[in-house]
């Protein structure tokens, strides 16, 4: 065997195991799906009128809302932050 086609072989094989490694460790940290952690970033939809405070639809779930700018009825929202009493924060998607 060659000393060119060894090393090409032994970069090919170095590659495939790094991108292994690195994508069995991301499989192992998925994302959030459950809780206060599992909404963030999520789309829902405004079931009622926002200023500063209303209702919104995400997951299958009413959830009470409140956002920094006036939303009306049927916007689309993306929630950005969940307080601790379980309210969301959430912006115009």
């Amino acid at each position: 065997m060659s000393w060119p086609l060894t090393v090409l072989i032994v970069i090919a094989v170095s590659a495939f195991c790094v991108f292994a490694a690195i994508k069995s460790v991301q499989a192992h940290r998925p994302k959030p799906a459950t809780g206060g952690e599992g909404l963030l970033g999520e789309k829902g939809k405004a079931v009622s009128a926002i200023a500063p405070e209303g209702k919104v639809f995400i997951h299958g779930e009413y959830w009470e809302a409140w956002s920094d700018e006036p939303l009306a009825e049927g916007d689309k929202v993306t929630v950005i932050a969940v307080e601790d009493d379980m309210r969301v924060k959430v912006r115009k998607a």
